[in-house]
């Protein structure tokens, strides 16, 4: 595995935590799978949500590729935890290994949500924590690290604003993700984490 880039000096500034006041929805991954087989693969997962200094967010664009004429959606970069890790740390390690930028810290856990959904055949019930990161410049995303499950499920990746948010038609995960992003920037990550179960 290829090291990722050097270093950018990154601080979990991030912008304001949204109220609880929001109509957040809960997301759920494609292929959702509400009720979700008793012997569903439980996954915990971190999340981190990029901000450019335009406050424009990155986000990956995804199908499985397992499936004959799968969906595709846009998701926020992360991913599964490994054995003994904390989600910031799991945070950490996915950022660098999916965007290719090593991040020193990710802040407080920003939101919550339990997700359940079928990828690659398997069935899953995923607890998701999710970071925002204020990166000091845009960076371009670094495949070199990527898994052979990546390359053949990742699409395409951009900057997205919040605006472009609501208006695609296209599917974004967490589905109400422009409302959040949108909330944080008004008001911070201080109050907590939103729960979006």
């Amino acid at each position: 595995m290829d090291a990722p880039r050097e270093d950018l000096p990154t601080t979990p500034e991030p912008p304001p935590a949204a109220p609880a006041a929001l109509d957040l929805a809960t997301a759920s991954p494609p292929a959702e799978d509400p009720n979700g087989p008793a012997d569903a693969t439980a996954r915990v997962a971190g999340r981190v949500v990029l901000l450019d200094p335009s406050d424009a967010f990155l986000l990956i664009r995804a199908h499985d590729p397992f499936l004959a004429d799968s969906p595709t959606w846009w998701h926020v970069p992360g991913g599964g935890l490994d054995p003994g890790e904390s989600p910031q740390q799991g945070a950490i390690r996915e950022i660098s290994e999916e965007v290719g930028i090593r991040l020193t810290d990710v802040g407080p856990v920003a939101a919550t949500r339990v997700s359940r959904f079928q990828f690659a055949g398997r069935h899953y019930v995923q607890q998701e924590s999710f970071f925002v990161v204020r990166l000091p410049e845009r960076v371009d995303v670094d495949a070199a690290a990527w898994t052979d499950l990546e390359r053949k499920s990742t699409l395409d990746w951009r900057w997205w604003t919040v605006d472009e948010v609501r208006a695609t038609a296209e599917t974004v995960y967490p589905r109400r993700l422009a409302s959040l992003v949108s909330g944080w920037l008004a008001h911070g990550t201080d109050e907590g984490p939103v729960d979006l179960s």
